[in-house]
């Protein structure tokens, strides 16, 4: 296992962390988790690409355990209604049908290297983002205007990257990228 996998997986296991502190109501404890699971989300890339172990688990590993963890923060606080309904859907909308591009382009054996992009990374950042500060508000509760912010970026964001990724797999389907 290389050290960039070690480390997607060790941000994997931070969601089971996160999940039970979310279950708990330990938000200092989750707040960690996610600040720890935001600089792992970059380190485990950034040596995947300098050491060059870019490796096809890695290539899994990664955007599933960001999902898993946006995913539970994001389901946990539509419950307590701070968060709507349509949003978390809107993500898991978004993300299962990425999940099917890459389904279909397995079924119909067309040859292509699906690698996330910047709109996607920036989505991710907004979801992270918007978590972290929903978390630090149970703490601390003035933090209106900046979970506004987050909430905003990340509806703009899941649009964006919902769009953008569509005309992608459309391109790589017809075998134009």
């Amino acid at each position: 296992m290389t050290i960039a996998n070690f480390i997607s997986f060790f941000r994997l296991m931070l969601s089971v962390g996160v999940i039970w502190g979310l279950r708990a109501q330990h938000f200092g404890w989750v707040s960690v988790m996610l600040g720890v699971s935001a600089v792992s989300d970059f380190l485990d890339g950034y040596l995947a690409r300098r050491l060059g172990q870019v490796t096809q688990l890695g290539v899994l590993l990664d955007p599933l355990a960001d999902k898993i963890l946006v995913m539970a923060g994001l389901i946990y606080f539509a419950v307590y209604r701070e968060i709507s309904v349509w949003f978390v859907l809107s993500v898991f909308f978004r993300d299962i049908s990425g999940l099917m591009g890459v389904l279909a382009l397995g079924f119909f054996k067309k040859k292509a290297i699906v690698s996330s992009l910047m709109v996607g990374k920036i989505s991710s950042g907004f979801n992270l983002g918007l978590i972290f500060f929903l978390c630090v508000n149970r703490l601390y509760p003035s933090l209106q205007g900046v979970i506004s912010f987050f909430y905003g970026g990340a509806v703009i964001f899941v649009v964006a990257s919902f769009c953008i990724y569509s005309v992608r797999w459309f391109r790589l389907f017809e075998g134009k990228e």
